[in-house]
């Protein structure tokens, strides 16, 4: 197995990364090559890729980019990366200068993007695994993404449909969009869950004495807004103690840990993946 590493691997928040890859891949027997450039200027473009270096590509099964700077990269090398191995996954692994670009649109469809916390938190895992060749699932083994959100969706095998909890009770969606939240309500039914599609202010009237609700989904745009934060604090009074998922698109990491962090003992998460029902049912 060939490993591609194309970056500056010097970079000082870069180094405990490195050197996990690079123990991980002499530990397997792989073989890895790092280039110390940045793509940014279309190294790889169909119009610079040489015979050579097309011939040697050819042979990679797994490319890491390692972006310093947001301008690092661009849609040409990562296509230029698909055509030559179409078959090997490609990581971006983002500094900490690059925080938030999914808001400016700076990623690439079918690479998995992650940042270092990401990378400490699951992703050291995951690459071994894929090194290892343990199961045909993983963040790195499953299909090519086809949706810049895929690249927020930690599809781990303990979230699989064995692990979702029962449902007694009744499924709660507040969501602003209608057609989202339709969506979910339809995707819960079609599991013979009961879900119900509704706004805030009536849950704090009619329903607001319904002891019956076991899970709260809350459609949030912005997660830094006052307005947020007080919807979750309402969702909160009402059902202190009820498994809530905040669903909201392409959250930053200190916002995700700030809500899942405020309830002490209650079941609180930040969720960018609506659709995929065996992460968002499974516990914990």
């Amino acid at each position: 197995m060939k490993i591609y590493l194309i970056g500056d691997a010097q970079r000082i928040e870069f180094q405990t990364f490195v050197q996990d890859v690079t123990d991980l891949v002499a530990r397997t027997g792989a073989e890895l090559v790092c280039r110390s450039v940045s793509l940014g200027t279309g190294l790889l473009g169909e119009e610079t890729l040489s015979d050579a270096l097309r011939l040697e590509l050819r042979e990679v099964d797994f490319f890491i980019l390692l972006r310093s700077y947001p301008n690092d990269f661009c849609q040409k090398d990562v296509e230029a990366l698909h055509s030559v191995a179409p078959l090997a996954p490609v990581l971006l692994l983002a500094g900490d200068l690059c925080a938030g670009e999914n808001r400016t649109g700076e990623t690439f469809p079918c690479v998995r993007r992650l940042y270092l916390s990401d990378w400490r938190a699951y992703g050291r895992a995951e690459f071994e695994s894929y090194l290892q060749r343990r199961s045909s699932r993983g963040l790195f083994t499953s299909s090519q993404l086809s949706t810049n959100v895929d690249l927020l969706v930690n599809r781990r095998e303990r979230h699989d449909s064995s692990s979702i909890a029962s449902e007694g009770g009744r499924i709660l969606v507040i969501a602003y969009d209608p057609y989202l939240g339709k969506a979910l309500c339809d995707a819960c039914k079609s599991r013979g869950l009961n879900a119900q599609l509704c706004r805030l202010q009536d849950v704090e009237g009619s329903l607001c004495s319904d002891i019956t609700t076991t899970r709260v989904f809350l459609e949030a745009y912005d997660l830094s807004a006052q307005e947020t934060r007080e919807a979750v604090a309402r969702v909160r009074k009402l059902f202190p103690h009820v498994d809530l998922t905040i669903l909201s698109f392409s959250p930053y990491h200190d916002e995700r840990a700030f809500y899942e962090r405020l309830y002490d003992g209650a079941f609180t998460r930040v969720a960018s993946n609506p659709f995929d029902l065996d992460y968002l049912l499974a516990r914990q």
